[in-house]
Parts: structure tokens; sequence; C-alpha cells
């Protein structure tokens, strides 16, 4: 099954602290980066949504492996 084919051999605990890493504080530092830093110190009294558009556009810029097209670019900020 899926054991054979990842190559599972049993319980690893550095593969462990790897996965915790990567699935739940690397979110959470990009939360606290982009939300609690960029909107809340550098947007705080904008006006016309920049407070929501900007650091938007600065969190989706490094999760592009390469540079889309301006149509992949808007369905992405619309769809979230």
């Amino acid at each position: 099954g899926w054991a054979v084919l990842i190559g599972y051999s049993g319980t690893n605990f550095a593969e462990l602290g790897i996965y915790i890493t990567l699935f739940f504080l690397t979110p959470l530092m990009e939360e606290l980066i982009y939300r609690g830093l960029l909107q809340h110190a550098f947007f705080k009294h904008s006006r016309f949504g920049l407070d929501l558009l900007l650091p938007s556009i600065l969190f989706a810029l490094p999760h592009f492996s390469s540079l889309p097209s301006l149509l992949d670019i808007f369905i992405f900020a619309t769809v979230g």
C-alpha cells in the first residue's frame, strides 16, 4: 500500500519534527508576519481597503513557483 510506496520504515522522530514544522509552524509564522506585522503596523490607517489588499499580494507572491499570467493572478486573488 501507501507505506510501501513512500518507503515507510517505522516511526522516526526527526521526521516528525520536520512535519510539525512544515504543517503547523510555517503557516503560523506566515500569519504572524503578514497579518500581524504588515497588516497592523504598516496599513493600519489606510484608505480604500489597501490594508487588506497589499498584505494579501505580498503574501501571495512567494507562493507562486513561476511567474503566472495576469489572469492567473487575478483568479488566485479573487478566489482567495
